[in-house]
Order: C-alpha cells, then sequence, then structure tokens
C-alpha cells in the first residue's frame, strides 16, 4: 500500500476496509519477525494511523496512542503545547493543539468526566517487558 493510496480516506472505518482489502489481495498478513521490544515506541497498543493530508502511515514503531477518557490527556496535551511554544512552533500547530484539548475537555465532559488511566492485568508483561511483541 502505497502513501498516494491513503490520501482522501477520512476515518478509520475506511481505512480498515482498505487494509482487509489489501491483506485479502496480498493473501493474508505475512509473518513477521520478532521485534526488539526496545525499539516499539508503544508496547501498549498496536497502532495503524495515517496522515489524511499526505499519506504518511504510522505504527506502534513510531508513534504513541493517548486515550481520550483518561483524565491526564489534557495535562499532558498542555505539556506538549507548552513545549511547541517554546520552540517557537507556526501557530496554526498552536490552534491545533488547542482544539484537541477542548474536543477532549467536551468528550470527557458528555463521559461524565474523564477516568483514571491505568496499565492493569494482561497488560503488564507487553508493556513493562516487551513480551508478546
Amino acid at each position: 500500500m502505497k502513501e498516494k493510496e491513503l490520501i482522501g480516506i477520512t476515518s478509520g472505518a475506511q481505512l480498515l476496509e482498505l487494509v482487509g482489502k489489501a491483506l485479502i489481495f496480498n493473501g493474508g498478513v505475512p509473518a513477521q519477525e520478532p521485534r526488539d521490544p526496545s525499539k516499539v515506541i508503544d508496547r501498549k497498543f498496536v497502532i495503524l494511523a495515517f496522515n489524511p493530508s499526505n499519506g504518511k502511515v504510522y505504527t506502534e514503531d513510531d508513534a504513541l496512542l493517548l486515550c481520550a477518557k483518561d483524565k491526564a490527556v489534557v495535562d499532558g496535551l498542555w505539556g506538549y503545547y507548552q513545549s511547541c511554544k517554546r520552540m517557537e512552533v507556526n501557530p496554526e500547530h498552536l490552534e491545533s493543539i488547542e482544539l484537541l484539548m477542548l474536543r477532549v475537555v467536551h468528550f470527557q465532559q458528555a463521559m461524565g468526566g474523564g477516568r483514571v488511566p491505568d496499565t492493569v492485568g494482561a497488560e503488564l508483561p507487553r508493556c513493562l517487558k516487551g513480551e508478546g511483541l
């Protein structure tokens, strides 16, 4: 799958459909060699994300996922915002972070408040020791 094939996709459902078709066309999921756990950025989630504006694809090897339901996310985004501001990023990037924070706050309010984040149970060996990567 090439980056250009992904431009114009606007939802996760569309991405899943395209990936599913690619897997069927190519004969299924190829066998994967074990990975070096120290090189996997996000061990909690398997990530398949892309930027619909440029078609770039991201996985758990070069991205991380924060759940909008987690109470700590807004504070984390605020810290990111402050760091970006100190680096003098373009104003549109700062505005996009502000809007993201507002969407997360509204999401959490709609669900009756955010949830306390956790990593528990079966997640622990994967997240702490890299098992199953």
